[in-house]
């Protein structure tokens, strides 16, 4: 199950590269602070998100909470496939760093995916314990890898950010559907 849970916060966190990189080509830079917000702010929500998929859990049969499981994970999928949220948004001073109160929202925003799949595997029955920590930890490295491949880069090549999420769609999308044919 752990394996399970590592897979699950790889495909929730992997648009945070892409998120990391178009950061980095626009010259935008995570505070220290900033990182520190979304890495308790991933954990507290992802944690409460599991905790509402395990009471959900308690009051449904097995083979309905896998079905539900598999079908929110192919919802969020094809959420996130159409969303293809931008990267820019959360620097709302222009000062191209983001700081604390702009480190939550983009926190927030983060979180809103993370919620859904944490619940809905959950429900499934197909993740661990720790599942919030390693979300948190991989949203937060993903960040600074993209950051760091973003400054390899430079200004001369871009990755469109609408990808990571469009890849973490797709991938979701799988899951829930095996868990469903399995």
């Amino acid at each position: 199950m752990i394996f399970s849970s590592i897979v699950i916060a790889l495909l929730s966190s992997i648009d945070s590269l892409g998120i990391g990189i178009t950061y980095s080509l626009i010259g935008t830079k995570l505070s220290r602070a900033a990182t520190y917000v979304l890495f308790f702010l991933t954990l507290f929500t992802t944690s409460f998100a599991m905790l509402f998929g395990n009471l959900i859990k308690n009051y449904i049969s097995n083979t309905i909470t896998n079905n539900l499981g598999a079908l929110f994970l192919i919802l969020i999928g094809i959420y996130m496939i159409l969303k293809a949220k931008g990267a820019t948004e959360s620097d709302f001073d222009h000062s191209k760093i983001i700081d604390i109160k702009e480190g939550f929202f983009l926190g927030i925003a983060l979180s809103l995916d993370s919620i859904g799949i944490v619940i809905g595997v959950t429900v499934a029955g197909i993740c661990n314990i720790a599942l919030p920590v390693l979300l948190s930890f991989f949203q937060i490295l993903f960040l600074k890898i993209g950051s760091y491949i973003g400054t390899k880069l430079g200004k001369n090549f871009s990755i469109p950010d609408k990808s990571w999420s469009i890849l973490s769609g797709f991938c979701l999308l799988l899951v829930g559907t095996l868990k469903i044919l399995i």
